[in-house]
């Protein structure tokens, strides 16, 4: 959780490995607290495994939520923009995999496409509506592109969203 990009491959792996290190941690850390202090070494360790257990908890049930939120926060009104408008054309992404995440809340796959498609979409003048974050914005064709949602932060503190179409709002072109 302490990591910014969420990818369902990145931690589960280490769960296991990381699961035995802190047991052999604990282990010998108990030994060498019980040879130290015989008579109280016991209630030390005790002590410690509570300690460890709440700060546990502290930081996943309080400090997560609230310090991370910036993470998630912004998927329920993107997504209800999204629904407001996904009737009028499809929606991609711009040329990314960054998306996966919303389109878990979309319940949706949302092709990608890459920036020449985007143009030649343009050309051709068929209707779409465009997901772009930040770092993709100076990629956009200078028009054609109406926006219809942006919303920082998006995912990060520094990062944002728009979505885009090239309708204007009554749904024809523009």
């Amino acid at each position: 959780s302490l990591l910014a990009s969420k990818h369902n491959k990145y931690i589960l792996p280490l769960f296991p490995p990381l699961a035995l290190f802190l047991a052999v941690f604990l282990r010998d850390f108990y030994d060498w607290l019980i040879t130290r202090c015989p008579t109280r070494g016991g209630k030390y360790f005790t002590r410690f495994a509570i300690f460890l257990m709440a700060g546990y908890l502290l930081f996943f049930a309080v400090l997560e939520p609230r310090i991370f939120n910036y993470r998630t926060a912004a998927f329920k009104p993107l997504i209800a923009k999204i629904h407001e408008v996904d009737n009028r054309a499809p929606i991609y992404c711009l040329g990314e995999k960054k998306f996966l995440q919303l389109i878990f809340y979309y319940e949706r796959p949302i092709p990608s496409l890459n920036i020449n498609e985007v143009k030649a979409m343009l050309a051709a003048e068929k209707p779409f509506l465009l997901l772009v974050e930040s770092h993709s914005w100076p990629l956009l064709p200078p028009s054609g592109l109406n926006t219809i949602f942006e919303l920082k932060p998006f995912r990060s503190k520094h990062r944002a969203v728009k979505l885009l179409t090239n309708l204007d709002s009554l749904g024809k072109k523009s």
